[in-house]
């Protein structure tokens, strides 16, 4: 079976929702066969079509749908509208999941777009309005680096200071090591700027053990394990794992 139409299914999650457990026993069985529908397309929590078509991707009949979507809609189980013929079911839990998924690709694709370009603002994002983060220390606050303006092995945490006051980069990162360090910058999200010195320390000095929490959260974030964010979720993995 492809590994794309594999998804966790949280039982108690289902269980224990008010807006799930009152359905009447023939609508809560039809809403499940919509929510595997929404997965199996685009995962974007949304279905649209006409009462025969959407009776069809339910496995029910027409007045069957017609029971579903009064249930749904008197209950607030999922958001029900109807316009010119069209019906439009959406699942709000997915549907919120999937902008967040969007808008950190297109965070993700900005950045290596603007990098290999290389144009100044892709230090930004591309976005020269963007503001540069800020961090607090002994001398007030600072100008933090975008990680794309630093040089090979610099990063947050990553410098030290010599006899005569300078500040000269640590030992540089591998290439391997700047592979996983790369991955854990898309899986983390606008995170990474806070983590970024935790998660380079973490893969130099124990490389094998941050790429079995990188590869979890990574598969978790796929398949909507994630419940907080991917930097307290990689955080509590990284407890786990020994």
């Amino acid at each position: 079976m492809p590994e794309e139409n594999i998804f966790p299914w949280d039982v108690a999650l289902w269980r224990r929702d008010p807006k799930v457990t009152v359905l009447p026993t023939l609508a809560r069985g039809v809403w499940r066969e919509l929510l595997d529908v929404m997965h199996e397309s685009d995962r974007s929590g949304v279905i649209t079509g006409t009462r025969e078509e959407i009776a069809r991707l339910g496995r029910c009949s027409a007045v069957e749908l017609d029971q579903t979507l009064h249930e749904l809609r008197k209950h607030s189980t999922a958001d029900v509208t109807e316009r010119n013929g069209q019906v439009t079911i959406v699942n709000r839990k997915m549907r919120r999941e999937f902008r967040e998924r969007e808008a950190c690709r297109r965070r993700v694709q900005q950045h290596r777009s603007s990098v290999n370009s290389g144009s100044p603002q892709g230090a930004q994002g591309g976005n020269g309005n963007v503001t540069t983060p800020l961090i607090s220390s002994d001398k007030g606050l600072k100008a933090l680096k975008p990680l794309s303006s630093l040089k090979e092995g610099e990063c947050k945490g990553e410098t030290k200071a010599t006899g005569n006051g300078n500040v000269t980069p640590k030992k540089r990162l591998t290439e391997a090591q700047r592979e996983l360090s790369k991955r854990w910058e898309i899986v983390l999200g606008p995170q990474w700027v806070n983590d970024a010195g935790k998660w380079i320390n973490r893969i130099k000095a124990e490389p094998g053990k941050t790429e079995r929490v990188l590869a979890e959260v990574e598969s978790a974030t796929k398949e909507n394990r994630v419940r907080e964010t991917p930097a307290q979720y990689a955080e509590q993995i990284w407890k786990e794992f020994k």
